[in-house]
């Protein structure tokens, strides 16, 4: 049908885009809150919430005019394009770019809520890359059948309606006068650039909470990316616009990752002065051997997700561990073991390498083991691809090697979707893991083992169907359940999957004192990171440095030497080792305070933290690649490190950390 000329197509326009900045900004502002109250509510995440009005004032400005921008010079290109490319009619053109835009924003609506929401924290895409083993097409095997379902219905919705209203409109006729709109165009752009850089360099850059809002919008991402390349002047990924910021923005021979070269007088990554070459032989560690092997066998068990609380924690009368209890009080034990870097695929390969400047072309436990003619085992319950844990310890060359992704699935029991992810969706239960060791260690063997078990009970979110409810009536699996005002009952539910691991671990003892091995195997028993319930404000893991989510329990059941704690899980490698020297005679394992000994954590990878730290039994001390702020101590100010005196203690243990972050990095460079 001709409905002839029904209007001016820039009033159209106008309208139209801004009615999708409304509904753009709304959206992300509700998700946002929705997930995380954020605004001016207890939020789930106390470090990236608005708590002043001025801040939310902010907010809303710096929202609609990064929207405005960003989806109108989206809109106004794709017009242009289609003008030039395309025989569509104006008011098919007009339609074309509303159909994509709002495609394109609902489908990352979806899609990253829907990622998030299989951590059960929705806060930040680089936090859930590291929690995913460094590698962001990892989160896409997290989404739920669900969010896969509904983009597709959303695609295919979306072709549908496009082609009809194509349709509809192929007859309709608007008028585009372009007389003087050039000028006015160029010049809106010029000026919503000034505008957007105002606001980034006065808002966005000095106020945290400001800024993860921001970075959580699509159109300011979008915009950071444009500005952060654009003043990057001398090409090295770093300027005056990115987190953290060029020490110097002309020289693409320093950058705050760069690899420090020792004593050569230059400070390449701007940050504490030449490195030295002392420090880095002072940080290099190697998995000592015995001088003669006792022939032990050796059982290292790593415990997704363990916190120290369920050891000690009482229900209705009932001990949450009883059996891991009879343990502690028989062996050593130590409910300071620190995990270095917080997320399960590096402290598993920080276990395996005694070490945290690693890389795949290092000798690990296992290597070493197997050289002295050791059988080497692993049983674990997830699949050990994420993160590349098998790739860098090399699990296809141990003699059996059983995970998640090895189990024939019953395909008739799994969702659509959990089909095409089984291998990184789907969990081996305890007794399932005790099953396959059991099979397997009833093999008759003539030489030693190694046996590494992963249970993975204590996963998020801490419940499956197959679990005895001890302390809860059902277990909750919705991310809605895992809120602040929850942290009681999520508890609970933690409690009672630690009382199904419990008796996991016991069932396992009993096979090994049923078959005679209980005396000859050195057992370690560790979790690879805590998650914390809200203790300071977090939920989750990999996400903060302090000992809510770092601190986990470490058992040593046969071992020998005398230890200091807080212990590194880049320590225990070695203490495997030492318990295993037939040439050193030593009484029973010790494990004993040392207040002023302090491990070294980051979060992030060691090519790039966000975050690196100094944690003792009795404080923590951080310095934030992000803001270039050092913090002596919790609850003190941020102060910048170029303000320190020579010689403060400020400056003496900002120097020593910030050194060992670069000594281990340089060493991670080499076997």
């Amino acid at each position: 049908m001709n409905t002839g000329n029904i209007g001016d197509a820039r009033r159209i326009i106008f309208i139209g885009i801004t009615l999708l900045v409304l509904f753009f900004f709304s959206s992300e502002a509700f998700l946002i809150h929705k997930t995380e109250a954020y605004f001016l509510e207890d939020s789930l995440n106390k470090y990236f919430s608005l708590s002043q009005y001025s801040q939310v004032f902010y907010y809303f400005v710096g929202a609609v005019i990064s929207d405005l921008f960003f989806y109108g010079t989206l809109a106004v290109g794709v017009f242009f394009l289609l003008s030039r490319v395309s025989t569509l009619n104006m008011a098919q053109r007009i339609a074309t770019i509303f159909c994509i835009v709002v495609f394109g924003f609902v489908l990352n609506l979806v899609v990253k809520y829907g990622i998030f929401s299989y951590f059960g924290t929705k806060f930040d895409l680089q936090i859930l890359k590291e929690l995913s083993g460094g590698a962001y097409v990892n989160l896409f095997h997290t989404i739920d059948a669900y969010t896969m379902l509904l983009s597709l219905l959303m695609l295919v919705v979306t072709i549908v309606f496009f082609g009809v209203v194509l349709y509809l409109l192929r007859n309709v006729k608007l008028n585009f006068i372009m007389v003087g709109q050039k000028r006015f165009i160029v010049a809106a752009v010029c000026f919503g650039w000034v505008i957007i850089g105002f606001l980034h360099f006065n808002l966005y850059g000095v106020d945290r909470a400001l800024w993860h809002g921001f970075y959580n919008k699509m159109s300011y991402r979008a915009i950071d990316i444009i500005l952060a390349n654009l003043s990057d002047f001398d090409g090295d990924g770093y300027g005056p616009l990115t987190q953290p910021k060029d020490p110097d923005n002309f020289s693409a021979n320093v950058e705050p990752y760069a690899i420090e070269i020792p004593d050569n007088g230059l400070d390449e990554n701007g940050i504490g002065g030449d490195l030295k070459q002392s420090y880095v032989e002072a940080t290099k560690r190697q998995i000592k051997e015995p001088l003669k092997y006792n022939g032990n066998n050796v059982i290292l068990i790593v415990v997704e997700s363990f916190k120290v609380a369920p050891v000690n924690a009482v229900y209705d009368g009932q001990e949450a561990m009883p059996f891991f209890n009879e343990l502690k009080r028989k062996h050593a034990y130590t409910d300071w073991a620190i995990s270095n870097y917080g997320v399960t695929s590096r402290s598993i390969q920080t276990l395996f390498a005694g070490k945290t400047h690693y890389n795949k072309n290092s000798i690990f436990l296992s290597d070493l083991l197997k050289m002295q003619g050791y059988s080497l085992y692993a049983v674990s319950a997830q699949n050990e691809n994420w993160g590349d844990t098998a790739e860098y310890i090399r699990l296809a060359d141990f003699d059996h090697f059983y995970d998640a992704k090895s189990k024939a699935w019953n395909l008739d029991e799994l969702s659509t979707w959990k089909k095409l992810t089984k291998e990184f969706g789907l969990k081996l239960r305890g007794d399932e893991v005790n099953e396959e060791v059991f099979s397997l260690l009833d093999q008759k063997r003539t030489q030693p083992f190694m046996l590494y078990i992963n249970y993975q009970e204590l996963h998020y979110p801490y419940f499956n169907e197959k679990m005895e409810k001890h302390f809860i009536k059902e277990g909750n699996v919705r991310s809605g359940f895992f809120a602040k005002e929850n942290k009681d009952q999520i508890f609970r539910q933690y409690a009672n999957a630690a009382r199904n691991l419990d008796a996991h671990i016991g069932h396992l003892f009993a096979y090994l004192e049923e078959n005679n091995l209980s005396k000859n195997t050195t057992v370690v028993i560790v979790g690879d990171h805590p998650d914390s319930f809200y203790e300071n404000d977090l939920l989750g893991h990999a996400w903060a440095l302090d000992k809510s989510q770092r601190q986990t329990p470490l058992i040593i059941v046969n071992g020998k030497g005398e230890y200091t704690y807080p212990v590194g899980q880049d320590e225990i490698a070695g203490i495997i080792m030492s318990s295993l020297d037939a040439s050193v005679d030593e009484g029973p394992i010790k494990i004993s305070l040392e207040p002023s000994k302090t491990i070294f954590e980051l979060t992030g990878t060691i090519n790039k933290p966000r975050q690196i730290a100094w944690i003792s039994h009795d404080g923590l001390s951080t310095y934030d690649f992000m803001t270039g702020l050092f913090q002596l101590k919790e609850g003190e100010e941020w102060q910048n490190p170029t303000a320190f005196r020579d010689g403060s203690v400020h400056q003496t243990v900002f120097k020593s950390l910030v050194n060992r972050w670069e000594s281990e990095l340089l060493l991670s460079k080499s076997n």
